[in-house]
């Protein structure tokens, strides 16, 4: 008596296919505002931690060097900068510390040559330091002027560090907000305002 063995066919019906190609759309569709929620709540945050850690760094090197240390903004036509300085309004717009005179937004460390710059890149350029940032670095975030001090700029104290009031936000595209705050006493923090915009990350405690 001879074996028989019937041959079965391993492959998708086309019902299956079409199936599975339905299944595969409706979680796609699920899937793909979701994440394009959670990046865009990801640049928020990024920008929001690289102002704090910059008007933290500030602060700290206002009380190291014992003297005043700025962090001064700008926020106009949707396109928004801010540095830190030890000069007096220092101006935005540049961003070669070399120029001469050009007032940037700098810090001056010592390259140990003997001679140490003043500031303003006459005596040793090679002693600045930029420190510029700008919404090139953060797509679809704006900043918002809240509370600024006189010509936008925060005056770190070199005694206690201590400030200007100072509020400060960052949205972005879908609209998620957060916030910087700078007390009097020179206190810094993150929150987020309460309502859609809600980064859950931040409390929106008297925020």
């Amino acid at each position: 008596m001879k074996n028989t063995q019937q041959k079965t066919n391993s492959g998708f019906t086309l019902v299956e296919l079409i199936i599975t190609i339905a299944i595969t759309g409706i979680i796609l569709t699920m899937a793909v505002p979701s994440m394009t929620s959670y990046f865009d709540k990801r640049r928020v945050i990024e920008a929001a931690e690289d102002l704090y850690a910059a008007v933290q760094m500030a602060r700290s090197e206002a009380i190291a060097r014992n003297t005043t240390i700025r962090v001064r903004f700008n926020s106009t036509g949707g396109t928004w900068q801010y540095g830190i300085s030890q000069n007096d309004l220092c101006n935005l717009a540049k961003n070669d510390p070399t120029e001469a005179n050009a007032n940037a937004c700098v810090l001056v460390v010592n390259d140990g040559d003997g001679t140490i710059d003043t500031g303003n890149a006459v005596d040793d350029p090679d002693d600045l330091i930029l420190h510029r940032y700008t919404n090139d670095d953060y797509t679809g975030i704006s900043m918002t002027l809240n509370t600024m001090p006189t010509n936008n700029q925060i005056n770190f104290d070199p005694v206690r560090g201590m400030a200007d009031n100072t509020t400060v936000t960052l949205q972005s595209a879908q609209g998620f907000q957060v916030r910087l705050m700078v007390g009097v006493l020179g206190q810094i923090r993150l929150c987020s305002p309460a309502g859609n915009g809600h980064v859950t990350a931040y409390s929106s405690d008297a925020c």
